[in-house]
This record gives C-alpha cells, sequence and structure tokens, in this order.
C-alpha cells in the first residue's frame, strides 16, 4: 500500500467540462505523450498533500469546491481518502468503484488488441522453461530464463512497446504453498515445478500458469490424473463464457466436471478474474453473479490441492459475441 507521503497520479472528472490528468512533475512528459486529455503536473514536496492541494486547486477553479465528490474507494488508502476529504470538504462522498470496474471490464477494440499481444508474448517463457528443465535447476534460474524468453521474443514482434515480464517459479515444498516465491530451490526428477507468467504490454496484462514435470523420472499418477482433470474443467468453463450467462455458469460447469473425475471439494482459490490494467481486476471471487459481455478479458483457473502439492494451470479468455477465446495457449 503507498504511503500517505507518496505522490498520486489522478483523474479529475467534471459532471460537466473536460477531465483533468493530475501528475506529478517527474512523471509529466510521459503522461503528455499518452495522455487523451489535458495534463496539469505539480511538484510533490509533501507526497500525497501536494497531489490534494492541486485537486483543491483544480476543483476551486471550476467553481466546484465543497460540491459532492465520488472517489473510487478501493483506489485508496484510508489515510489518503481522509486527507482528500479534509481538503476538499465535500457536501457529501459516493463510492464511483462499481461503475467504473463495469465500464473497466469490457475493452475496446484498442484494449483487446493490447490484451492479445501480451497473450501472445506469456506463453514464451512458460515453453522455454518446459524446454529446459532439467533436475538440479535452481528456481531462480527458470525464473530469469522465462523473462528472457518473453522479453526477445517482445523485441521481434514488438519494437518499440513497453513490455514487463514476471515469472514465478515453484517446486518443492513450496508446492503446498503457491504463493511464495522463487529462490534457491532445487528441481528433482520427476517432480512437479509451478511456473505462473504475467506479462504485461504498453500497460495491459494477460497471464498463464502450468505444473510441469521434471525429466528423469515417471511424475506420480495422482498428480498426471489431477492434471487431467483440470484440462476438461477449464474446457467445460470456457465454453460457458457466452454473453448472456452468468460467471456463476461457468464456474458451476467446472466443478460439475471436477465431480464427475473425482475431485469434488478439492479446489483451491477463486476460479475467474478480471484482467485489463492490472492482472486481477474486477470481476473478482465475490462478483459471480456479473453477466457475461463480449469484451471482458478473463483469466480462467484451476488448482486442485493433493497430498503434498497444489497443482494446476490458468489461461487468459477473451470474451467474444460468440463466447470465450483462449488468448493463451491451452
Amino acid at each position: 500500500m503507498w504511503s500517505g507521503n507518496s505522490p498520486l497520479t489522478f483523474l479529475l472528472v467534471p459532471a460537466s467540462g473536460d477531465p483533468l490528468l493530475c501528475v506529478p512533475d517527474a512523471d509529466a512528459s510521459l503522461a503528455r505523450l499518452n495522455s487523451a486529455v489535458p495534463v496539469e503536473a505539480y511538484a510533490a514536496p509533501s507526497g500525497f498533500g501536494s497531489a490534494a492541494e492541486v485537486c483543491r486547486r483544480a476543483l476551486a477553479a471550476r467553481g466546484v469546491l465543497g460540491a459532492p465528490l465520488a472517489f473510487e474507494y478501493r483506489a485508496l488508502s484510508v489515510d489518503r481518502y481522509e486527507l482528500l476529504r479534509s481538503r476538499l470538504d465535500p457536501q457529501a462522498v459516493t463510492d464511483v468503484g462499481p461503475f467504473l470496474a463495469g465500464l473497466r471490464a469490457i475493452k475496446d477494440p484498442g484494449e483487446t488488441d493490447a490484451l492479445r499481444h501480451a497473450a501472445s508474448l506469456v506463453p514464451a517463457g512458460v515453453e522455454e522453461i518446459a524446454r529446459t528443465l532439467r533436475a538440479g535447476t535452481r528456481e531462480a534460474e527458470l525464473k530469469g530464463t522465462s523473462d528472457l524468453a518473453v522479453y526477445a521474443k517482445a523485441v521481434r514482434r514488438f519494437p518499440g512497446a513497453v513490455v514487463m515480464s514476471m515469472t514465478n517459479v515453484l517446486t518443492g515444498p513450496k508446492l503446498t504453498r503457491l504463493h511464495d516465491a522463487a529462490g534457491d530451490g532445487v528441481v528433482q526428477a520427476g517432480v512437479p515445478v509451478f511456473v505462473v507468467a504475467h506479462v504485461s504490454w504498453n500497460g495491459y496484462w494477460a497471464n498463464t500458469s502450468r505444473t510441469l514435470f521434471t525429466p528423469g523420472s515417471a511424475p506420480g499418477p495422482e498428480a498426471a490424473r489431477a492434471l487431467e482433470a483440470i484440462t476438461r474443467a477449464q474446457r467445460a468453463a470456457v465454453a460457458r463464457l457466452t454473453p448472456g450467462r452468468r460467471l456463476a455458469d461457468a464456474v458451476g460447469a467446472a466443478e460439475d466436471s471436477l465431480a464427475t473425475d473425482g475431485w469434488a471439494g478439492r479446489r483451491m482459490y477463486s476460479m475467474v478474474r478480471g484482467l485489463g490494467l492490472t492482472y486481477a481486476e474486477w470481476p473478482g471471487p465475490h462478483d459471480l453473479d456479473a453477466p457475461i459481455r463480449p469484451g471482458m478479458c478473463l483469466c480462467v483457473q484451476l488448482h486442485l490441492r493433493l497430498e503434498d502439492a497444489i497443482v494446476g494451470k490458468a489461461d487468459s479468455v477473451l470474451v467474444e459475441e460468440g463466447g470465450g477465446r483462449l488468448l493463451t495457449e491451452a
């Protein structure tokens, strides 16, 4: 969480008139290069206090200082929210977060192109790990291998694009807690290796994850059987991502498939989350009543707990008029 002393980039959208993008002066040149709305840069000697002051001046210049305001609550920490309220003294405050989240969930053609480009890069890292995976390799080495493969492909395909790759690789005891971090863990023959890869292309994120098996020894039959069930369940979920349905329908289809294969009650983590300017947007695990609409981009992920590991896979999916389309390799 950002501290209250940090500067802030924020967009001021009045009920009438032009929006205004306010940024710290260190970011001014980049903002003016990319923004479709006017930009005001401000010096930030007192961190977020400077941002609050420029917001106050902008509202005063429009004659609306003290008028009702709408904040996106999820974008503000409590200390920032309280500071803004004290400086702006609004008549009333409303949370506009749910409305903006719904708008962001539906991507326009330019955004879907960006997501497709990001998704086209994600498999490069996983494929390189699968190609070079050997017993004795360390987690951190595999992570570096993946990121390097993504950047090499990005330079060839998208010169000039701003690309970021974030890979995590886990094995051994860490397979029981997939939110651990890659380190000096050594891969053993036949043991699963979990790879999760996120790639941003000009600010838009896609991701995938895979459980791989290290060559040199046969994997345990339970893990192999679980991955087959996960693949079938994921396909069942993607098949239900058609406009007019709810996200709960897709989750239910996957649950039914897992139950048929004998894995009822073994699923870990949420199954669906939004993708876009972050890799965890709305809708999330508490939004399963949300209607499925064309333009949504989602991560569909399934993980099953075994006796000594969690195995799983994830893919980025774009909802089109005819249904869900996998953007990353199945």
